[in-house]
């Protein structure tokens, strides 16, 4: 007989606006509430073609708590390679 776990449910809001400046440039500004505390981000991404069939895409974020259990700030950065 299986063990008792629970019932869990949890609500998860992502919102993200985006502007297409240039294709290698696109400030973002997202939103984070639900399952983890809440917090506003500032986001720059890019993207650019390397090669036929080849692309780099970057992404860095600085999140900002917007609750007193939410962090200060948090970074996040992503680098790409596609081929």
């Amino acid at each position: 007989m299986p063990a008792n776990l629970g019932c869990f449910t949890y609500y998860v809001l992502n919102l993200q606006a985006r502007y297409r400046y240039a294709k290698a440039f696109e400030p973002v500004l997202e939103f984070y509430a639900g399952q983890y505390p809440a917090g506003i981000g500032v986001v720059a991404v890019g993207r650019e073609n390397v090669g036929i069939g080849k692309n780099l895409s970057w992404e860095a974020c600085v999140i900002l708590g917007l609750g007193n259990d939410s962090p200060d700030q948090s970074f996040r950065f992503l680098l790409e390679f596609e081929f």
